[in-house]
């Protein structure tokens, strides 16, 4: 399994680090050197105000990390254990033995999963917006 974590995280941190550096170029850097000027440790300004507004870009790029990786099998069927498959294996798995019903029952919950935490993100990213 830890396998599998490190092949996700290599192959997934290019959209974690494009979405962070979305909302990155969002905030002013006049906010950061107002807080310095006022007093503030730049390393101090950096977790207050800095932190903070790139919360809901992270999050929302956390979300979309997700969303790719529990629809991916091709790491799953290389890496993964036996006894530990995701969904996307699964349902593979259960197309391969001609259970048809499970697999489809299997794929709408995961299509389902999927909306919903897109509908998350996009309401993530429109709270940066604002």
């Amino acid at each position: 399994m830890g396998s599998s974590l490190i092949a996700y995280t290599i192959r997934r941190l290019p959209y974690m680090v494009r979405s962070t550096m979305g909302s990155m170029r969002a905030i002013k850097a006049d906010i950061e050197e107002a807080a310095v000027n006022l007093g503030a440790t730049p390393l101090t300004a950096a977790i207050t105000i800095v932190g903070p507004l790139m919360l809901p870009g992270i999050a929302a790029g956390s979300v979309l990390v997700f969303i790719t990786v529990i629809k991916e099998a091709s790491v799953s069927i290389l890496l993964a254990p036996p006894e530990w498959a995701p969904m996307s294996l699964a349902i593979f798995q259960n197309i391969l033995r001609a259970e048809y019903y499970s697999a489809a029952a299997m794929s709408v919950i995961l299509v389902a999963l999927v909306l919903i935490l897109q509908g998350i993100a996009s309401l993530i990213g429109k709270k940066q917006q604002l």
